[in-house]
């Protein structure tokens, strides 16, 4: 991930990039993508959505074949992605 976030690529897409990390380094991660999206877009597709929330300019949730924005937690509720 440090590699791809501090490539010279206008873009860069991150697939679950929270996947098997522990916690600490979580923080980190963000941390590292916070002070890069300064200077590149950036895409996160991951299942971690605390860490995505506070991370994201724009979040869309894709469920079946539509996109929905995201705004908070509940939005996530109401589209039955969390309880």
């Amino acid at each position: 991930m440090y590699l791809v976030l501090k490539s010279k690529a206008d873009f860069c897409i991150l697939d679950e990039p929270f996947l098997n990390i522990a916690p600490k380094y979580v923080e980190s991660m963000r941390a590292l993508i916070q002070e890069e999206k300064k200077h590149k877009g950036i895409i996160v597709s991951d299942h971690l959505y605390d860490a995505i929330l506070e991370l994201s300019d724009d979040l869309f949730l894709l469920r079946d074949g539509y996109t929905f924005p995201i705004k908070s937690k509940e939005d996530l509720v109401k589209h039955g992605y969390i309880a």
